[in-house]
């Protein structure tokens, strides 16, 4: 992770870079890239010189927000159809 925040030319906090390698070990090490890459972009937003583990947090609670909310549209969509599928059958019979 500190190699790729080099590369990002990224300076992060002890903090967030322990919160990033936790979620690259429970989640994926692309993710926790995209997570730095992102939280860069924060960083240079709010003109600061530092990534702090505020704005670690802040991005994965709105991925994580974004991922459900697509999860329920999606289930919806599904259940959607199903219904309706039903009910065709239902009719014909």
């Amino acid at each position: 992770m500190c190699y790729r925040c080099e590369e990002e030319d990224c300076e992060m906090s002890d903090d967030a870079l322990t919160v990033l390698t936790r979620i690259a070990l429970e989640t994926s090490l692309r993710y926790a890239i995209q997570l730095i890459t992102t939280a860069s972009l924060v960083c240079r937003k709010r003109k600061s010189t530092e990534v702090w583990l505020e704005y670690v947090v802040a991005i994965w609670n709105y991925n994580n927000f974004k991922l459900s909310f697509c999860m329920i549209c999606y289930r919806f969509a599904f259940l959607s159809v199903y219904c309706m599928l039903f009910l065709r059958v239902i009719l014909v019979l």
